[in-house]
């Protein structure tokens, strides 16, 4: 209980005026936590407590049950309770602070509520001893919701472009949801750098110029509750065009409730938002902007990783229908992986790879390309295309070891599955240099259905160990991948 004008405890007096600067109060215009604060009687102390939600007596005027007088809450002599702190008598009735009666989510969207109404009601409801953690937290799971949110109608909308194979449009689809992920990711690293800097800065400044009367705890509290308007970026194809707005509107009804808070005068306030809250907009949105901007440039992605998970799926469905085609007793050799597409086992689009510029139509199958293949079942191929698949297999020296189908390399020839080694490869997943726009590994399917990555630098050494059990097998070495084209399959002696 402190004076409103100049925050002097105002406890144990009889008289309704400030011992410091002589300001009149009533008992009425303050309110506490129910039970926190003792109403002693001015004539013989006996104590009462408040039991409303002000925390004021019920009735406010009454005979002391001690001495018989006639009393009323104003003549009261006022503590606070036994065992509670002067600062722990104040209501704490921001609603995320009651958010284990009032449910996480009811609390969560009563605290964005007040954010939109000002801080100063945040403000002088966090009176007393600072609890800088649950703050945090709320701001933590708002600016979450926000980052993830404002980004959710681009991922949803790309999102079958992250899991379709090949390039063209499916690829770009795929590319712009992991945009839309990663710049989910740099947005909430952003907030987070606005956060933390307006909180160290604010304070500082409010402490330079003297307005600082609580905790750097406090501080955090009235900067992380008062985070609602943050939400309005959630508004579809609008968060980015907006969040400068959003972010002011934040920082303002922050200077409010640091204000209220500090009982700081509302220079002070603005001032220390100004200077806080200007240096943290640009040091949060180049922060996000590097951040983003160096995740597609300089580091290994999500979006990589998934893309070589794409080839991981495509080269074991080849070997599976690899092992499929020689376990039939009509077994075609030598075998060209296109005529996979005759028994229905695997797709045109699995050819390619998700970090490919090919497309269906630049992969050739004899006279035709993957793009005259449907998506459907061998038994419904047109006489045309199994000429071309017939073709394409005629095409194949005698002594091929390897051939390419669009980013695929089959390396099967010569290998019989029921007595190779299970770790000899039957498929390379390997666009040409040429066609590559940064897939971050070489994937390769085994006899034995199990796959393996490797990046570019450790590729060698593996192809490398490969030969050498290649050569345990009477099987001739494989050339880099990358010598193997359309027009060139490798043939045994080309090393």
């Amino acid at each position: 209980m402190n004076c409103k004008t100049c925050d002097y405890a105002l406890w144990n007096l009889r008289t309704r005026v400030c011992p410091e600067c002589g300001s009149s109060f009533n008992v009425a215009d303050f309110e506490w936590r129910p039970g926190a604060v003792r109403f002693c009687c001015p004539h013989c102390n006996q104590a009462y407590y408040g039991t409303d939600a002000k925390g004021h007596l019920v009735p406010p005027e009454f005979e002391c049950i001690a001495c018989g007088q006639s009393i009323t809450m104003e003549e009261m002599v006022l503590l606070p309770a036994e065992g509670v702190r002067s600062e722990d008598t104040a209501p704490r009735s921001v609603p995320w602070t009651l958010r284990r009666s009032l449910g996480v989510v009811s609390a969560w969207f009563g605290t964005i509520g007040w954010g939109f109404a000002g801080g100063t009601k945040i403000g002088r409801s966090l009176q007393g001893v600072a609890a800088p953690m649950p703050a945090l937290a709320f701001a933590a799971v708002t600016m979450l919701i926000v980052a993830v949110g404002s980004n959710l109608p681009m991922l949803c909308l790309m999102a079958p472009g992250l899991f379709a194979g090949g390039g063209g449009a499916g690829m770009g689809m795929g590319a712009m949801g992991w945009f839309a992920i990663l710049q989910a990711g740099a947005s909430l690293v952003a907030y987070f750098a606005i956060l933390g800097t307006v909180i160290l800065l604010s304070h500082g400044v409010l402490s330079a110029c003297g307005g600082a009367t609580r905790t750097l705890g406090a501080t955090v509290e009235v900067i992380c509750y008062t985070c609602g308007p943050l939400v309005i970026m959630l508004i579809p194809c609008l968060g980015g065009c907006i969040s400068p707005f959003a972010i002011t509107w934040w920082l303002v009804c922050a200077g409010m409730a640091l204000a209220a808070r500090h009982k700081a005068a509302p220079w002070q306030a603005t001032l220390a938002m100004v200077l806080s809250g200007l240096p943290a907009m640009v040091i949060g949105f180049v922060l996000g902007w590097m951040l983003l901007v160096y995740s597609f440039v300089g580091v290994p992605m999500p979006g990589a990783a998934l893309a070589t998970g794409q080839a991981g799926a495509g080269v074991g469905s080849m070997a599976m229908a690899w092992r499929i085609e020689m376990a039939s007793p009509s077994i075609r050799t030598p075998l060209h992986a296109a005529q996979f597409l005759d028994s229905g086992f695997v797709q045109p689009s699995s050819f390619l790879t998700a970090g490919t510029t090919l497309t269906l139509a630049d992969v050739p199958v004899g006279s035709l390309t993957l793009s005259d293949f449907s998506d459907t079942s061998g038994a419904r191929l047109a006489d045309a295309q199994r000429a071309a698949l017939a073709e394409a297999a005629a095409s194949l020296p005698a002594n091929v070891i390897a051939h390419r189908v669009g980013d695929m390399v089959f390396t099967y020839h010569g290998i019989n599955p029921a007595t190779a080694a299970q770790e000899l490869w039957v498929v390379i997943a390997s666009p040409l240099p040429a066609n590559t726009i940064g897939l971050p590994a070489i994937v390769v399917g085994k006899v034995g259905g199990g796959t393996e990555s490797f990046t570019s630098d450790a590729f060698p050494a593996a192809l490398a160990s490969q030969n050498a059990l290649r050569a345990r097998f009477g099987l001739a070495p494989l050339p880099g991948p990358e010598k193997v084209t359309h027009d060139q399959p490798a043939v045994a002696g080309d090393q």
